[in-house]
């Protein structure tokens, strides 16, 4: 197999093996596609069934107590600055 990479990727290539973080272009490689496809496992959505549904709202209505509420009116920019003329 033959790659063709950009000068920069080049250089991101050396200066890896450079600093010893991989022994080899083939390490640096396998071990890049097996990251990328590890991040692609993760990003797959799992569907949940009706009931782990109504089991995380329940643990999320829980916590809602743990969540700040927001300030029951707003300031406007004047307002804070009035004072710092």
């Amino acid at each position: 197999m033959s790659l063709d990479i950009s000068p920069e990727t080049e250089q991101i290539v050396r200066e890896e093996l450079t600093k010893g973080h991989f022994g080899s272009v083939d390490q640096l490689i396998v071990e890049g596609v097996q990251a990328w496809h590890e991040r692609g496992q993760t990003r797959k959505t799992k569907k949940l069934t009706v009931q782990e549904f109504h089991s995380w709202m329940e643990e999320l209505a829980a916590r809602s107590q743990d969540i700040p509420s927001m300030p029951g009116e707003t300031f406007p920019r004047e307002m804070i600055y009035q004072d710092h003329d």
